[in-house]
């Protein structure tokens, strides 16, 4: 196949960055007019009524679903693009150019766990587009499917658990789990998030960045697709933005050069696409992709980082990965043992310098102190065993989803180790805040360990109106264990939480 990548991206070249809040995005623009393939994107062509999109058969398929081109001119239907209606909301897994006069099956994700029955005989398409921290997940899942089965499925379990923590992390609600009620919920700060944004008027795609940190890129064949998908692309990287809102902002290690340059020493392969042209895959240490390719033209490209090598990441690890950037792997620790409904917040001051010793982390080996104290007091039995089996792995993680179940979750002041925070306690408390109410209500108690983070947070945590237990459990350590003990478990009991 006479395809360069490196070709086409040396011709593209981006002025000025432009920001909105803790949003940065860089246009990319083409020196040359481009004429283009024909089609028309799928909003377009379901309003001529030349598309019919359905269920594959009338019992449905969750990771499948029927498109109906009746028309003369193919279909681009893009990576992240929503369906809602018939018996779930749908995520197309790729984008996919659907040829004219023909049904094609196409590879699907649910985004609505909780319904699976009729609300529509066809699917529609809305403005709304999947956020970049999913659509990465997504690639990442395909393409390991597609070197393992040649299909283009997710891991739906992971698209589901991806969703449910969005919707936690930003506080919304959905009656089935769905995807469209975040953006439904948060309509009014994305309008006028993207309201003050317009496309150049010769722009073909952008690369984003959140908090200073590199988030994705989507670059389209020709500067009238990028302006006809400016405002749904826009609010899916607003999304992630206003949840991210509360994080640790720098822009100093923006340097998309980096990026551009690691973007062209990834591992290119091809398979067949489920509809016109060649599935491109684009696979690196820090960066993963894809692309729909069509007579040797980028119809779509999108790239993320690497899942670990996360937006946590600044882009100055693309040159030199520093120590302390192992520590964005804490959040994504902690995430997975997130309760669906918290009954008790713990709050501590930070994690541990040394990365072995975390109390989300399954692998550790001595100094877990506050892991071993807390649970000893929840679940005396479980401690016994897994010390007495020289601490496997499987048992600390089943101790984490008991204490996941029971609806605890632990969290810290300063989202990095003490020794390396690079902002305020002033500027923490205030982002301490914010992250508790995203995470509880305010009748949810919330235990308070060690006496320093007490005088630190509680009034402030009071005076927003949350339930601070008024005790100061002393960290488990240096001769304090026996009172940690005492205390904590009078916190639990005052909290309403010790026999859960």
């Amino acid at each position: 196949m006479s395809f360069s990548l490196s070709s086409i991206l040396d011709k593209l070249y981006f002025p000025e960055q432009i920001k909105q809040d803790n949003l940065v995005l860089f246009p990319f623009m083409l020196p040359d007019d481009v004429s283009g393939i024909e089609y028309l994107l799928l909003d377009e062509a379901l309003s001529t009524g030349m598309v019919e999109i359905t269920e594959v058969n009338a019992g449905g398929s969750v990771n499948t679903i029927l498109i109906n081109n009746k028309g003369k001119i193919a279909v681009l239907i893009l990576d992240g693009d929503e369906l809602l209606g018939a018996k779930q909301n749908r995520m197309a897994n790729s984008t996919v150019l659907i040829p004219s006069g023909k049904a094609t099956e196409l590879s699907v994700s649910c985004v609505e766990r909780g319904r699976w029955r009729y609300e529509s005989a066809n699917f529609r398409h809305e403005e709304s587009f999947a956020y970049s921290d999913l659509r990465r997940k997504k690639a990442e899942q395909v393409a390991v499917n597609l070197k393992r089965r040649h299909s283009f499925d997710a891991d739906q379990g992971a698209i589901w658990e991806e969703v449910n923590l969005k919707q936690r992390k930003m506080n919304t609600r959905s009656s089935t789990d769905a995807l469209h009620d975040i953006y439904v919920q948060y309509k009014y700060q994305l309008n006028e998030f993207v309201s003050k944004l317009t496309p150049h008027p010769r722009q073909v795609g952008m690369a984003v960045f959140i908090n200073g940190r590199f988030s994705c890129i989507d670059i389209f064949e020709n500067p009238g697709t990028m302006k006809k998908v400016w405002v749904r692309l826009l609010k899916s990287y607003a999304l992630d933005a206003i949840d991210k809102k509360a994080e640790r902002y720098s822009e100093k290690n923006i340097d998309l050069k980096s990026i551009l340059a690691a973007l062209k020493d990834v591992k290119v392969s091809f398979a067949q696409s489920q509809g016109l042209g060649k599935d491109m895959r684009l696979e690196g240490d820090k960066l993963v992709g894809a692309a729909l390719v069509v007579e040797n033209t980028i119809i779509h490209l999108s790239v993320f980082p690497r899942n670990n090598h996360s937006g946590e990441y600044t882009s100055e690890e693309f040159d030199d990965a520093r120590d302390p950037e192992v520590f964005s792997h804490y959040r994504e620790a902690r995430n997975v043992y997130h309760p669906v409904n918290i009954k008790c917040l713990l709050i501590a001051e930070s994690p541990p310098m040394d990365i072995e010793r975390y109390f989300y982390f399954s692998n550790v080996r001595n100094y877990d102190h506050l892991f071993l104290s807390v649970i000893g007091e929840l679940y005396p039995g479980m401690k016994e065993s897994y010390l007495a089996q020289g601490r496997p792995e499987e048992l600390k993680q089943n101790m984490l989803r008991q204490f996941q179940r029971d609806g605890f979750f632990l969290i810290d002041l300063f989202e990095e180790p003490v020794d390396l925070k690079q902002i305020s306690t002033v500027e923490a408390v205030r982002n301490l805040i914010l992250r508790t109410s995203r995470l509880i209500d305010l009748n949810t108690p919330i235990v308070i360990i060690t006496g320093r983070v007490y005088d630190i947070v509680a009034k402030p945590l009071q005076a927003a109106g949350f339930k601070v237990i008024p005790k100061k459990v002393p960290f488990p350590a240096q001769g304090h264990q026996a009172k940690f003990r005492e205390q904590f478990n009078e916190a639990l009991i005052e909290a309403g939480v010790h026999s859960i």
